[in-house]
Formats: C-alpha cells, structure tokens, sequence
C-alpha cells in the first residue's frame, strides 16, 4: 500500500493506480494461500484476477475502447478451471 501511496503523491490523484491494488493484493492472497492453506481455494484467487487483470488492461487502454479485450476472459477462465481440475480423482 505504501508503493501505492507514493505513486499517488508523485503522479497525482489518478484512478489507474488505485486500481492496481485489487490485483496486487489477489496475487499476494493467492500466494500467502499456496504457503499457509496448501492451496486451498486458490482456484477462486485465480478466477478473481483474471476478469480483475482484464479490467485493468481496458483501464490502460480506455482511450482506444478495446471492448474486445473481454472476450479473453471466457477462455482463460475454461483454461484455469481445467488446469485446476488436472489430478483430482473423484472416488
């Protein structure tokens, strides 16, 4: 929070910083999860930060209106749900 802060006061009162802080802090929750919690619900950690991370590339690019940008999240998102259920076995 203290980058965030510091950019704040150099760069000015912009939206775009604040905004980084929702994927900063699911990135930190995701690996403090894999340490503490042997990765339990890590997948919802991932599924949060993609449409997040997607979000933030729109942000950066809003003045181009690249609506088409979420159109990645579908398949990332089918490509994290399968990736999490490799080597589970149901019994």
């Amino acid at each position: 929070m203290l980058v965030f802060v510091i950019c704040w006061l150099v760069i000015g009162p912009k939206y775009i910083i604040l905004a980084f802080a929702v994927p900063a802090s699911l990135i930190l929750l995701l690996i403090f999860n894999s340490i503490w919690n042997h990765g339990l619900r890590n997948y919802w950690f991932v599924a949060t930060l993609i449409p997040v991370s997607v979000g933030i590339l729109y942000l950066i690019f809003l003045s181009h209106n690249p609506w088409q940008i979420f159109l990645i999240i579908i398949p990332a998102e089918f490509v994290a749900y399968f990736s999490f259920r490799i080597g589970k076995r149901h019994k």
